[in-house]
C-alpha cells in the first residue's frame, strides 16, 4: 500500500487542480480520510468536553469556585502553550517531515530523542518554578481575587495540584506531533476523550468529599491518561528512543531557532486570554467563568473543523515547502481557506442567532441559572463575530511555519497583544464582559488579515478573487441561514415549549432548517467549494490510500 510519504508533491490535493475529475477523487482520498478521522475524533472529544462542562456547571455554576478553577487552570495552560504544544507542533513537524520525506530515519531518531529529553527537562523546570511562585502569578493574572481571601487561596491550591499537567500534556503534545508527522491522526484525535472522561468521574465522585479540589485532581489525572494512551501508537511507528542531546545536529539546531518566535506567535491567544482575565476579574463575580462557558461553545466548530483541517494540511504544507513546490502550496492553502469560509461563516451566524437557546440547552441546570445563561449568550454573540477569522488564522499560521518563517507571525502576534489590551480597556466599561469578547474577535480579524496580506507578498497570488467570491457568497447564504434558524426555532419553541425535550427539539430544528437553507442557497449561488467539500467526504468511501 502506497504511503503518504511516497506521494510526490504533485499528488496532493492542492496541486491536483489540473487533473481529471477521476484523478482528483483518487488524490483527495488521503485528505478526505484524514480530515474525517480528525473531525470524528474531535467531535467525540468535544462531546465529552461538553459533558464535562455541563457537569461542572451543574455542580459549581459560575460562582466563586468556578472562577478560581478557570484562573488556576489558566496558569499551567499558559506555560504549556508557551513551551509545549505550540512549539512542538509548529517547530517540530516541518523539520521532522523533511527527514521523513528524505527517508532519513537516523536523523528522525536523533532529533526526536533530543527534543524529548529537552522537553522533559524544561517542563519539569517550569513545574517547580510554578509551584514556588504560584501566589505571585495568581496575583498577576487575577488581581481582583486578592480582595477575596477564600477565592485567592483556593486558586493557589488548585494551581499547584494541576501543575503536573505541564509535563503530562506537554509530552502528549510531542507524541501527537510525532504521530501526525507519520500521518497517524487517530490516536491524537481521540486521546482528549480520556481527559474529559476522568474530569467528569472526578467531579461526580470526589466533589462531595473534597469540594472544588476535585476539579484540579480530575485535570491532572486526565492529562496523564491523555499521554499514556498515545505512547503505544508511537512505538509502533518504528521510532527508536535514546537518552541523548545531539545539539550539533542541524535538525535540532533548526528547531531551537524556530521555537522562540513560535512561542510568541502561537501563544498570543493565551496571552490575550490573560489580559482578558485581568480586566474581567474586576467585574462582578462569575464573569471569568461566564467567558469560559461561552468559549467552550465557540471552540466546538473551531476545533471540530478548522483545527481538524489545519492538522491534516500542516504536514502537507511542510512537504510541499520542503520540495519547493510553491504552486502546490498556494493551491492547497487557497482551497483550505475557501473551505474554512464555507463552513465557519454559517457557523458564526448560527451561533449568534441561536446563542441564548444553545446556552440554555447545554448549561442551564443546577447552579447555572437564567442570569448565567443570558450573560453567557451575550458573550457568545461577540465571540462569534471572530469565529471565521480565528479558523482562517489557524490555517494561515501553519503556512508560515511550513515555510520556516516564524518571525512574521511573531511580530503580528505581539502587535495583536497590544491592540487587545487597549481594546479591552476601551470596551470593558460600556460592554462589560461582552467588550472583552468583542476585543478578542477584533484582534483575531486583524491578525488574520495582516498575515494574509504578507503571505501574498511572500509567495505570490493565491486565487484572491476565488477566495473573496467564496467568502461573499457564504456571507449571503449565511444571512438566509440566520433568518431560517431563528424563526424556525422560535416557531417550534412556541409549540413545544423551552424545557426538556421541547428545548432540544426546537434548537435541533433551528439548526437543521438553517443548515438546509444554507446548503440550498450555496447550491443556487454555485459555490464551487461546496461540491469540493462534499467530494472530499465521499472520497472516504472510495478506494484510495489508507490512513490509520
Amino acid at each position: 500500500m502506497e504511503s503518504f510519504e511516497e506521494m510526490s508533491a504533485e499528488e496532493v490535493v492542492g496541486s491536483s487542480l489540473i487533473m481529471s475529475e477521476e484523478e482528483k477523487a483518487g488524490k483527495t482520498s488521503f485528505l478526505a480520510k484524514a480530515t474525517l478521522i480528525v473531525m470524528i475524533g474531535t467531535l467525540v472529544s468535544r462531546s465529552f468536553g461538553f459533558l464535562r462542562e455541563v457537569v461542572m456547571a451543574a455542580y459549581f455554576g459560575n460562582g466563586m469556585a468556578a472562577d478560581a478553577y478557570r484562573v488556576a487552570y489558566a496558569i499551567p495552560n499558559l506555560l504549556l502553550q508557551l513551551f509545549g504544544s505550540a512549539a512542538i507542533g509548529s517547530a517540530f513537524i516541518p523539520v521532522v517531515t523533511k527527514y521523513l520525506t528524505e527517508k532519513d530515519d537516523e536523523s528522525v531518531n536523533i532529533v526526536a530523542s533530543s527534543v524529548t529529553n529537552f522537553l522533559f527537562l524544561i517542563f519539569t523546570f517550569f513545574m517547580v518554578i510554578g509551584f514556588i511562585f504560584t501566589p505571585q502569578i495568581s496575583k498577576l493574572i487575577a488581581p481582583g481575587f486578592v480582595c477575596d481571601i477564600a477565592k485567592f487561596n483556593l486558586t493557589v491550591q488548585m494551581t499547584r495540584i494541576m501543575l503536573p499537567t505541564i509535563l503530562f500534556l506537554g509530552m502528549a503534545g510531542f507524541v501527537m506531533g510525532m504521530l501526525n508527522s507519520y500521518n497517524h491522526f487517530t490516536a491524537p484525535a481521540f486521546a482528549p476523550v480520556f481527559f474529559n472522561i476522568l474530569m467528569v468521574v472526578s467531579i461526580v465522585i470526589l466533589t462531595g468529599k473534597i469540594g472544588p479540589i476535585s476539579l484540579a485532581i480530575g485535570v491532572t489525572l486526565g492529562a496523564l491518561a491523555q499521554l499514556l494512551f498515545q505512547i503505544p501508537f508511537l512505538r509502533n511507528r518504528g521510532w527508536t528512543y535514546s537518552f541523548k542531546f545531539s545539539w550539533d545536529h542541524p535538525g535540532v539546531r533548526q528547531i531551537a531557532v524556530l521555537i522562540v518566535p513560535i512561542v510568541f506567535s502561537l501563544a498570543s491567544i493565551e496571552i490575550n486570554t490573560f489580559v482578558d482575565t485581568r480586566f474581567t476579574s474586576i467585574l462582578k463575580a462569575g464573569s471569568v467563568a461566564t467567558l469560559h462557558y461561552a468559549l467552550r461553545i465557540w471552540y466546538l466548530p473551531m476545533g471540530l473543523f478548522a483545527v481538524a483541517l489545519s492538522t491534516v494540511l500542516f504536514p502537507m504544507f511542510s512537504r510541499q515547502s520542503a520540495l519547493n513546490n510553491f504552486s502546490g502550496l498556494k493551491n492547497s492553502f487557497s482551497l483550505g481557506i475557501r473551505i474554512v469560509f464555507l463552513v465557519m461563516v454559517p457557523a458564526s451566524v448560527g451561533l449568534m442567532v441561536l446563542a441564548n437557546p444553545i446556552v440554555k440547552l447545554l448549561f442551564e441546570r443546577g447552579a447555572f441559572g437564567v442570569d448565567a445563561t443570558a450573560a453567557t449568550a451575550y458573550a457568545l454573540v461577540f465571540y462569534s463575530l471572530g469565529l471565521t477569522s480565528a479558523g482562517a488564522l489557524h490555517l494561515t499560521n501553519r503556512v508560515f511555519y511550513s515555510l520556516k518563517d516564524t518571525l512574521t507571525p511573531t511580530i503580528v502576534a505581539i502587535i495583536s497583544i497590544v491592540i487587545n489590551y487597549f481594546c479591552d480597556w476601551a470596551l470593558v466599561g460600556p460592554l462589560k464582559h461582552g467588550g472583552v469578547a468583542l476585543s478578542t474577535s477584533m484582534v483575531m480579524t486583524f491578525n488574520f488579515l495582516c498575515l494574509l496580506v504578507i503571505l501574498r507578498k511572500k509567495i505570490g497570488q493565491m486565487d484572491g478573487s476565488k477566495i473573496f467570491n467564496t467568502f461573499s457568497k457564504a456571507c449571503f447564504a449565511s444571512v438566509i441561514l440566520g433568518i431560517g434558524s431563528f424563526y424556525s426555532w422560535k416557531f417550534t419553541a412556541s409549540l413545544v415549549g423551552e424545557s426538556g425535550i421541547g428545548q432540544l427539539l426546537s434548537v435541533g430544528i433551528g439548526i437543521a432548517v438553517g443548515g438546509f437553507v444554507y446548503l440550498l442557497s450555496a447550491k443556487i449561488l454555485k459555490i464551487e467549494e461546496l461540491s469540493i467539500f462534499t467530494n472530499l467526504l465521499r472520497a472516504k468511501f472510495k478506494k484510495g490510500k489508507e490512513v490509520d
